[in-house]
């Protein structure tokens, strides 16, 4: 799990890298990383970068502890920074006034005329990389039991940019304009799940992120159900914008969409049975084999063979290895060793 942080810190970090360029060159395309006309604004590529800062360091930081992951100053500074610029500028938004940090890196003269707050971020954006900064600050906090506070954090930076991500695909944000508040760049969105999903990944030694990562019959369930639930709403909402160009009629467009999560979901629910029927047979076959070993087991004097539950006699190698899977091997014990070579002393030659 360690190889993922680093690679969206590299990720994000060189995607945040390009958009710094870009307002430094004044070319809007690369603003935008060629996604859209919505611009990503300077303060958040520069959050963007210090948070893919923030999330190599916790990478690389020892795992030997919960509370070595985020204590390094690498993680802490980076992240305080990404809080507070997400902070001020949820409060210049609740306030309706201006700090003058929206153009502290560069000037965006175009959008003088079109907003009161030109170079702003969206509200979205504010709110999602003030909790994002929140949870990298405190990875290093693990309570006694429960939930972590950084995971709760992450999971609600994670909420909004996946929000923002369905409202572009189910057509409730507009792709092309200038607006504020909820017009959250895509290639902003597309980060920011990626930088939640690194940290999470971090978080393996408790928390809820344990059970996705478990061996157990849990994880494995986890793990299979996950993409689904994340992946079949983007795909509805796509069929939902592909009908809305056909000649449906407007019921029919309003009902294909739930008649496809019905089919979807039971899809899901048959497969997931069909794993756990796999597993439970498994389970069973295991307690069966183990029950039988565990009992009485009747043993030849003479020769050594075993009867089996069929009433069949086995050699006792054969018996360990279709019951228990244990495969033998010759040897020789030391006292059959040493009655060997005293037979072959007293043998005539």
């Amino acid at each position: 799990m360690a190889k993922l942080p680093l690679a969206v810190g590299a990720i994000v970090g060189l995607g945040a890298t390009a958009v710094l360029v870009g307002w430094a060159l004044d070319v809007r395309e690369l603003q935008a990383l060629y996604v859209s006309s919505v611009t990503i604004k300077s303060n958040t590529a520069a959050a963007l970068l210090l948070a893919a800062v923030a999330l190599i360091a916790a990478s690389r930081a020892p795992q030997t502890s919960a509370a070595s992951t985020g204590s390094s100053l690498w993680v802490r500074l980076p992240a305080f920074v990404v809080f507070l610029t997400g902070a001020l500028t949820v409060a210049q938004y609740a306030g309706g006034f201006s700090l003058g940090i929206d153009e502290i890196l560069f000037r965006v003269p175009e959008d003088a005329a079109l907003t009161p707050f030109p170079g702003r971020m969206a509200s979205i954006s504010a709110l999602a990389l003030a909790a994002l900064g929140a949870g990298l600050m405190l990875m290093d906090y693990q309570p006694r039991a429960g939930v972590r506070l950084s995971e709760i954090f992450l999971v609600g930076c994670g909420t909004l940019a996946l929000a923002a991500l369905l409202g572009y695909g189910y057509g409730a944000i507009p792709r092309v304009g200038l607006g504020q508040g909820l017009q959250i760049a895509i290639p902003t969105a597309i980060f920011l799940v990626l930088l939640v999903m690194g940290a999470l990944s971090l978080g393996t030694q408790g928390g809820f992120m344990a059970t996705f990562v478990g061996d157990d019959a849990g994880g494995v369930l986890a793990r299979r159900l996950l993409p689904f639930a994340f992946g079949v709403p983007f795909i509805l909402g796509a069929l939902r914008a592909m009908s809305s160009l056909t000649t449906m009629s407007v019921a029919m467009q309003a009902a294909m969409p739930s008649v496809l999560a019905m089919l979807a979901f039971a899809g899901v629910i048959w497969r997931t049975a069909q794993v756990v029927s796999a597993s439970d047979r498994e389970r069973q076959a295991a307690e069966r084999e183990l029950k039988t070993l565990s009992g009485l087991l009747p043993i030849c004097s003479y020769c050594k063979k075993v009867r089996n539950e069929t009433n069949y006699w086995q050699q006792v190698d054969t018996y360990l290895t279709t019951h228990a899977g244990v495969e033998l091997t010759h040897s020789i014990c030391p006292d059959c060793s040493d009655k060997m070579i005293r037979e072959l002393d007293a043998a005539p030659v």
